[in-house]
């Protein structure tokens, strides 16, 4: 068993939660470095849903600042851990751990809602936004105007501009999508192919890749078709770097264009 002290903030649906994962360090000498942990509403101590946060936008998200203090079994350490001279080391630190949780969420967008589908869907609320404000525009019209203010040139500008940027916003929500399904099997893929070098791990993984960077780069900076080409062209983990750096990019984009522009 451990002991966690934890004060979270913005966690979204909280109200109706009875478990939470998260990100802590250790304090503990028995427990080195950081780890996520699951927390359960039944574990011993302090399970504090907080004060509801206010927010401009999804007021009935039930966000709240939880604060927690609880003892937890070490089972409960994502990923595992292994124990040495009577230590537990977690198998993953809370950065590995985060950083797995994104970029499995924007992979599996259709799944469990993550940055691309929060993306894509911003581009679907803005079209069907589009296609409802027109019988709203007729229904709050003066009598006197047949077609109500859509014979205003304004609304209908405003109406189209909704409409272009919820294409646009689909689009990227789909392209991002599309890229995701075509890295996901190039990771396993460059997993696979490190372990058999015997390498595993984060850190061990990105210092391993950066020769693979530097092709990458290579790679980029050549513009004609040679011999050199077709070989950088032809490694998986030159590929893999490549896609994953502008999934790094394009993913991130598509939740932060799109739903900034769908808010206003």
């Amino acid at each position: 068993m451990a002991a966690g002290d934890k004060r979270g903030r913005f966690i979204t649906e909280f109200a109706f939660a009875n478990f939470v994962t998260a990100a802590v360090n250790s304090d503990d000498e028995r427990i080195k470095g950081s780890c996520v942990v699951i927390l359960e509403e039944t574990d011993e101590g302090t399970f504090d849903r907080g004060t509801a946060t206010k927010k401009l936008v999804h007021q009935l998200s039930s966000t709240g600042d939880p604060v927690f203090n609880l003892k937890v079994p070490a089972s409960r350490i994502v990923g595992g851990y292994t124990v040495k001279d009577g230590v537990i080391v977690p198998n993953f630190n809370h950065s590995e751990i985060i950083d797995a949780v994104f970029r499995r969420r924007a992979c599996r967008w259709a799944d469990d809602g993550g940055q691309v589908a929060v993306g894509g869907g911003a581009g679907n609320s803005l079209i069907s936004g589009s296609d409802s404000a027109e019988p709203r525009a007729r229904s709050r019209a003066p009598l006197r105007y047949e077609q109500g203010i859509q014979q205003r040139e304004d609304a209908l500008h405003r109406l189209v501009d909704i409409w272009a940027t919820g294409e646009a916003a689909a689009s990227m929500g789909f392209a991002a999508a599309r890229l995701f399904d075509e890295l996901d099997p190039l990771e396993k893929q460059k997993t696979a192919m490190l372990k058999e070098r015997g390498i595993g791990g984060g850190r061990a993984e990105m210092k391993a890749l950066r020769e693979s960077e530097e092709r990458a780069i290579e790679l980029t900076k050549l513009r004609v078709n040679s011999a050199r080409r077709a070989e950088l062209e032809a490694d998986p983990l030159v590929e893999y770097v490549l896609k994953d750096a502008e999934a790094n990019v394009l993913c991130p984009a598509t939740k932060l264009w799109n739903t900034g522009h769908a808010q206003t």
